[in-house]
């Protein structure tokens, strides 16, 4: 059985993933915070809805 995510959890693991985006000094690390960032989406989209989804990339100012 699986559990719906909140909102609140969404976006807050969402600018951590991004932070470490930022932060990150290698590719692997991008690319396994972006992988994160991915899930997230997924996971937005699939409880909440396209506008939620594409609202975590505006509250982080994310291009793309």
């Amino acid at each position: 059985m699986s559990k719906k995510l909140s909102k609140d959890y969404i976006l807050k693991f969402y600018k951590l993933a991004y932070l470490d985006y930022l932060c990150a000094h290698t590719d692997d690390e991008q690319w396994n915070a972006r992988e994160r960032m991915a899930s997230l989406e997924r996971d937005a989209m699939t409880y909440y809805g396209f506008d939620f989804s594409d609202s975590l990339k505006e509250v982080c100012h994310v291009k793309g």
